[in-house]
């Protein structure tokens, strides 16, 4: 299994090897620290940054998404 992943991995262009290193150590770091609760303030503060991005132009329609998980096959 860790042979056929190192395989796929590199046949990942540098944007999707990026992706995946982030959900890779998001995952690590929970099996670390344990899951945790988010205060009312966290939770208010990503919705904002969440707002802003799309304010900004910084978002994927679904339909983008589905075109780009099409590109790594």
């Amino acid at each position: 299994m860790q042979e056929e992943m190192l395989e796929h991995f590199a046949r990942l262009d540098e944007k999707q090897q990026a992706a995946f290193t982030k959900i890779l150590a998001a995952f690590l770091k929970l099996l670390r620290e344990g899951p945790r609760r988010m205060t009312i303030e966290e939770y208010n503060q990503d919705i904002e940054y969440a707002i802003k991005r799309v304010e900004w132009g910084d978002y994927m329609t679904l339909e983008a998404l589905f075109e780009e998980v099409k590109s790594w096959t």
